[in-house]
């Protein structure tokens, strides 16, 4: 089975590809998960502005995101629209709290 390259989806994010999701193999599509994206695009290892707007966006987007749970291509698409389109950014994991 073909996984989804993280480091290669979230530069996609980064580059606002709104239709990168539909470029993907049916296997790849199998492994996209809208939610490990939508924490990994929530941080960024940047300036304090840079990291307060992605968080800002990626919560937004959060709103409503589940609803859309059974159409994977509007999750990315709501995904792209966090990024401010200015390079690629690190995305470190945030850990949950205990």
């Amino acid at each position: 089975m073909t996984k989804l390259k993280l480091n290669t989806t979230l530069s996609q994010l980064d580059k606002k590809a709104y239709s990168y999701y539909n470029n993907l193999t049916p296997e790849e599509k199998k492994s996209f998960s809208g939610y490990l994206l939508l924490r990994y695009a929530s941080s960024v290892d940047s300036s304090p502005d840079m990291e307060e707007y992605y968080l800002r966006q990626a919560n937004e987007v959060n709103k409503n995101f589940f609803d859309l749970s059974k159409h994977p291509d509007l999750q990315w698409k709501l995904l792209s629209t966090i990024s401010p389109n200015m390079g690629n950014q690190f995305h470190p994991w945030l850990n949950a709290k205990k």
